[in-house]
């Protein structure tokens, strides 16, 4: 599923589609047409994609499994001609009994628990068949060879019976789709979608939009006005619809890119003309994460113990005063509180002294 989100969707259209109403391309065909709207589906801005999906399909089953444009009616004997099917719709037992019950010199009969089929050689002399040149084998089970069968002789088939030549409708278109890729082509292709074939003859087939995963093809185109569409088989061949009509519808919506890939300028394609270089933004530097490391741990330091220092705090001894004649002798007081109280003071700050400078 491409990116088909609320997020991105700018505009959509629902595009109703009846096969009698377009141009036709191929004579006979009603299933190879055209169509052109009145005014082009543009795009708003140049940063947008078409995405394409079908939304419903409603197709009668009126073609032939058997048929001349499926080129598997015809069985050779001899070199020539021999069992010519008419174009129709055919079970296993009314293609037995009308292989029987022609003038092909076989006789047929049907085995259902192998779901194979045995010819046998009703004629008296000895025929070989061409599947080599005939185009109704496969579906009988048989190989691209031819068979050499004896009177009263007879062959199986070595595969099983497939009567179902068509078994899912493919609706192509002209549109520039760029996420479609098969298995045959092994490239780009333009198929919108696959419709299963799950219905009896003369039934409707009818397509849902959710039948198909839902899918939407992205379209590398500026505008859309003209559109072809052909209904085709699984090996591509144009499907005969017998003149009757059909009828689908689609679903077209304008996505705007998302920035990372409207950036992005690829090899080719239309993003590389509406991409400037030079408009890029310059991409952002992410900052550079530093892994922050640890503190690495200091060692413990042990500070050494400092030494007391120790300050006598005696009072100074008196002092002798020589003895001057006619004057009488003074003592000296001692020192007094107050002096005691800063030798203290000093004390302390001495000590603090000496723990600062160790």
């Amino acid at each position: 599923m491409s990116k088909n989100t609320s997020k991105t969707l700018d505009q959509s259209y629902l595009i109703y589609i009846r096969s009698k109403d377009c141009e036709q391309l191929t004579s006979s065909f009603n299933t190879d047409m055209k169509i052109t709207f009145d005014y082009a589906i543009k795009r708003s801005t140049a940063n947008q994609d078409f995405h394409l999906s079908l939304s419903t399909a409603h197709i009668p089953f009126t073609f032939f499994q058997f048929s001349s444009n499926l080129d598997n009616l015809i069985i050779n004997v001899d070199g020539s001609s021999s069992f010519v099917l008419s174009e129709g719709n055919y079970d296993i037992y009314e293609l037995v009994n009308l292989i029987t019950l022609s003038p092909f010199p076989y006789s047929a009969t049907y085995n259902e628990n192998t779901n194979k089929i045995t010819l046998l050689n009703t004629d008296t002399t000895t025929h070989t068949i061409n599947f080599t040149s005939s185009s109704l084998y496969k579906n009988l089970g048989f190989t691209n060879e031819d068979i050499i069968v004896n009177s009263g002789g007879s062959i199986t088939s070595s595969g099983n019976i497939n009567l179902q030549t068509i078994h899912t409708l493919y609706i192509h278109s002209d549109l520039t789709l760029t996420n479609v890729i098969t298995s045959e082509t092994k490239n780009i292709s333009n198929i919108i979608d696959s419709i299963n074939l799950d219905v009896n003859p003369f039934e409707i087939i009818s397509h849902g939009y959710y039948e198909s995963a839902p899918f939407s093809s992205i379209l590398d185109q500026q505008e859309i006005r003209d559109i072809g569409f052909s209904l085709r088989d699984q090996n591509g061949r144009l499907i005969q619809m017998n003149n009757t009509n059909f009828e689908f519808s689609l679903l077209i919506e304008l996505h705007n890119k998302d920035d990372n890939e409207s950036n992005i300028i690829p090899v080719r394609g239309r993003r590389s003309e509406i991409t400037d270089i030079s408009t890029l933004p310059t991409p952002i530097q992410q900052p550079i994460q530093i892994k922050q490391q640890p503190a690495p741990k200091q060692p413990s330091m042990t500070l050494p113990q400092p030494k007391p220092i120790f300050i006598n705090k005696a009072p100074a001894p008196v002092q002798n005063v020589p003895v001057v004649q006619n004057v009488p002798v003074q003592n000296i007081p001692v020192q007094n509180t107050q002096q005691n109280t800063q030798n203290t003071q000093l004390n302390e700050a001495l000590l603090m002294a000496s723990i600062l400078t160790l």
